[in-house]
């Protein structure tokens, strides 16, 4: 339970909590606290066949159907009051110094805790049938393999949690989620009398889940994953569109981007493209050639907001300087990145990224291959998405930072300045800086 509740509180501390993946998360999370109890579901199941071994539940029932009833739930009691505390654990980190975006939808994490509940059940069923020390283990495999398998159609309704969150939408109705968890936890009941010789009653039961929980799933949808639709709006001259849920968050990203077109021409500030979303950190939204600047789906907090908002200030800044967006670059893997290095909007992207949050250099690495696995080259994906420059384009936009009345310069410059043919030295005159440092040529395709 304190590992749940460490992890959950780890996982979540530097992000900005999304209610709806936050809970599915949790109910996720969750399912240790099951796999835990299956082991100990079933160590307390087997304890009459162990030599040796004390009997740890000695004042409990010896007869009729109230044995196995109160040693399964006995086992299912002490899972829910983990699962709870867990949950309250998790969920209460979330609320200080938060922005949360979305609504939770409880019945997930109703349908967590249950899970935990059927699954420490199983365990006390598969007691009384083998006392293997191997059996709770290879049960544990199989039911984590069949939930990370992520399984479409019908057999994606069989998953105790959903395993693939918003904004790819489930047809799923949450509630109906419970009732099916309900039944099976009923027919597992029912299982632990037939165990233990109460065979009328415990087929009654058995029969009453597996009837329950396969009328649920009959009487609902194929669980075909649905496109979540984004949702557009204005805030001054910028358009955000986001996932239903997460406009709570504009206002957060408005911050970032309207400081860094502040120090843009206003005839340029009308050109920025869209901010939007995109489902993955890797994947563009549904229509991939849609112009825009694309942000993720989580936004930093407890510090972590610093690498959001200067990756942010940088992609809109690259836009304003009119440097490669992520939707018209080469998405084959090869020839992905430019190489900006030398060129002046470099600087000048670099100069308005830093009002907003101070700039760092290019750190992500990708070795690149031919089709015959040979390495050819490495590439390197910075802030501005998968464009590469250098520290020589860092230095000279922090020394524009001190040049008086530079914005007049750059603004009766701008044509010039941002054209990809006009290089560093061409435009330190016109942005009345001296300096003279050595510029690195491009090792790339120069970015056009």
């Amino acid at each position: 339970m304190i590992l749940v509740i460490g992890w959950g509180v780890l996982a979540n501390w530097w992000a900005q909590p999304y209610w709806p993946l936050v809970v599915i998360d949790t109910a996720s999370l969750l399912l240790l606290i099951g796999a835990a109890m299956l082991i100990y579901g079933h160590l307390v199941a087997t304890r009459v066949v162990r030599h040796r071994m004390a009997d740890q539940m000695a004042a409990m029932p010896h007869s009729g159907i109230a044995r196995p009833l109160a040693e399964t739930g006995a086992v299912a009691m002490v899972a829910t009051a983990g699962a709870l505390v867990s949950t309250m654990g998790i969920l209460g980190s979330l609320l200080p110094g938060s922005v949360a975006a979305g609504k939770p939808d409880w019945w997930e994490l109703i349908a967590g805790i249950l899970a935990v509940v059927l699954v420490a059940m199983i365990g006390t069923v598969l007691g009384r049938w083998t006392a293997s020390l191997f059996a709770a283990p290879v049960i544990i495999f199989v039911l984590g393999t069949s939930i990370l398998t992520g399984l479409g159609g019908l057999a994606a309704l069989l998953h105790p949690v959903l395993s693939d969150p918003p904004p790819v939408l489930w047809d799923r109705s949450s509630g109906r989620h419970v009732v099916y968890l309900g039944a099976l936890i009923l027919a597992v009941t029912g299982l632990a009398a037939v165990a233990w010789g109460r065979y009328r009653a415990g087929v009654f039961l058995a029969l009453m889940g597996v009837v329950g929980s396969a009328g649920v799933i009959l009487s609902s949808t194929d669980g075909s994953r649905l496109a979540a639709k984004q949702e557009c709006m204005v805030r001054e001259t910028v358009t955000y569109c986001v996932y239903p849920g997460y406009e709570a968050w504009i206002p957060l990203w408005d911050d970032v981007v309207s400081t860094v077109i502040s120090n843009a021409p206003a005839q340029v500030r009308a050109t920025l493209p869209p901010i939007r979303q995109r489902q993955r950190w890797n994947s563009l939204p549904i229509d991939q050639h849609q112009d825009g600047i694309y942000i993720g789906r989580t936004w930093g907090r407890h510090g972590g907001e610093s690498d959001s908002r200067r990756i942010l200030a940088a992609r809109v800044a690259a836009a304003l300087t009119g440097l490669p967006r992520e939707w018209e670059q080469n998405t084959t893997g090869e020839g992905l990145t430019c190489d900006a290095r030398g060129q002046a909007r470099t600087v000048l992207a670099l100069w308005l990224a830093g009002h907003a949050e101070p700039q760092q250099l290019p750190s992500v690495e990708y070795e690149r291959f031919d089709h015959q696995g040979r390495k050819i080259g490495v590439e390197y994906a910075s802030d501005m998405g998968w464009i590469q420059w250098g520290s020589v384009e860092l230095r000279y936009a922090e020394l524009l930072t001190e040049v008086p009345h530079v914005e007049d310069r750059i603004w009766s410059n701008w044509s010039k300045l941002v054209s990809p043919e006009t290089t560093i030295h061409q435009a330190l005159p016109l942005l009345g800086v001296h300096a003279d440092l050595p510029v690195s040529s491009p090792e790339g395709t120069p970015c056009s």
